[in-house]
């Protein structure tokens, strides 16, 4: 474990990163040795509500960077965990006081950044509670946001777990400031032009012209006057609606970025992660074979809805890798692993998520994994090696539910697009 994270501290060092919060993950090996590991140059640790028994902070509670000529502050939040924190000999304080006291210690910068690993339900909590942040980037809980949250004033970030997405947030620094407020996402201003430019095209196929002129043009034909009058109120709703956004000054622009093997790496990073690889390799054939240890379910946030009882679990397919390392990585180059992409800036429609995404069962509740995942095609993960297997090869029926010809230009091939996806494939 100490191995694993000198190696993800290195990247951050090496990626620049202006700062990184603490994980539950990062504690099992008790405070001194991530203090270790925060006394190398530039390991960017923020921590406002973790605290050493005496009561002294182990790491900066926030940080403050520049970029775009603007000073934006950074704190990191910790979740609780009591009993745990008491045998670690930490203190891990209340999250929401710790915020409020960020928020004033950083007032006047031009935002405040929170980084979180409460889990989704605590940061809508937060956001809610402690006016004055700008954005939280969250984790701790595997939930993933194709589009931010907005809770007031505050936008909530998730981009799933693990390292298997990343996502990008881009703000003018025009918009940053104490004119934040409400912010609109620059992708709703596509939209509208795209609505605005159809609504031109069917005016310009009924002549086009003043509206006086598209009237009379109408005549006395009913469905054409109904279609003229249909096309000039959403010329009108979409102008309105244009007019009313580029009043906003709180505009940002984000998307989700699926971590596949086009995007590349570095070279120096992946040539650690191999060194890396090859000592746990060492380490696990000199201790010998481990025994498989099911991994502790956290108790959900109280009042968050939990799964039906008795219903399968699903565990994400990112869970899959640890045991099937190299069908993982099979998957990654696949469109399975993509398939969310398309939908990438489209209005989302049920039947569309029905294909293009995996709907989980988890313990806190129904959550949707944006792919179509290892589950989705081999049964709920929480099946595996307790109530019986989980398929192994998943019978056509299964392909047929999304592969039926849906799109236009689709081509239902069955056996030859099973022999693209497998995951067993050489």
């Amino acid at each position: 474990m100490r191995e694993r994270a000198r190696l993800v501290a290195r990247a951050a060092v090496k990626m620049g990163a202006a700062a990184v919060t603490i994980g539950r993950q990062d504690l099992l090996d008790g405070l001194p040795a991530l203090e270790a590991l925060g006394r190398n140059p530039g390991v960017p640790w923020v921590a406002a509500n973790l605290r050493r028994r005496q009561g002294t902070f182990p790491f900066p509670r926030w940080r403050t960077v520049q970029w775009g000529g603007r000073t934006v502050g950074i704190f990191g939040l910790v979740r609780p965990e009591p009993d745990q924190d008491a045998r670690l000999g930490l203190e891990v304080s209340d999250p929401e006081a710790a915020a409020r006291e960020a928020v004033k210690e950083l007032r006047g910068v031009d935002a405040i950044l929170a980084l979180s690993s409460l889990g989704l339900a605590e940061e809508q909590r937060l956001a809610a509670a402690v006016p004055g942040i700008t954005a939280i980037v969250g984790g701790g809980s595997g939930e993933y946001l194709a589009a931010p949250q907005t809770v007031g004033n505050t936008l909530i970030l998730h981009a799933a777990e693990k390292g298997k997405h990343v996502g990008v947030l881009e703000v003018p620094s025009a918009a940053l400031g104490r004119g934040w407020a409400v912010p609109r996402n620059l992708q709703e201003r596509v939209a509208l032009e795209a609505r605005r430019a159809a609504a031109g095209a069917e005016i310009a196929g009924l002549g086009g012209g003043t509206e006086k002129e598209l009237i009379a043009r109408a005549g006395n034909d009913p469905q054409r006057l109904a279609q003229t009058q249909s096309a000039l109120r959403t010329l009108a709703d979409v102008d309105r609606a244009l007019a009313d956004f580029d009043q906003t000054r709180s505009v940002y622009s984000h998307r989700i970025v699926t971590l596949e093997p086009s995007v590349g790496e570095d070279a120096e990073v992946a040539s650690w992660v191999r060194d890396f690889k090859a000592s746990e390799s060492t380490w696990n054939q000199a201790a010998g074979p481990r025994p498989v240890v099911p991994a502790p379910v956290p108790s959900p946030p109280p009042g968050t809805r939990r799964a039906p009882a008795g219903a399968p679990l699903h565990t994400g397919s990112t869970a899959c890798r640890a045991c099937h390392a190299e069908a993982y990585r099979r998957w990654l180059g696949t469109a399975h692993s993509r398939a969310y992409l398309a939908l990438r800036g489209k209005e989302l429609e049920p039947a569309c998520l029905a294909c293009h995404s995996s709907a989980l069962t988890r313990l806190e509740g129904p959550q949707l994994e944006p792919d179509v995942g290892c589950e989705a095609c081999h049964g709920a993960g929480g099946n595996h090696r307790s109530r019986g297997n989980i398929a192994r090869r998943p019978p056509e029926r299964l392909c047929r539910r999304c592969h039926r010809g849906f799109h236009k230009d689709e081509k239902v091939d069955i056996p030859g697009g099973f022999e693209k996806v497998r995951c067993d494939r050489k």
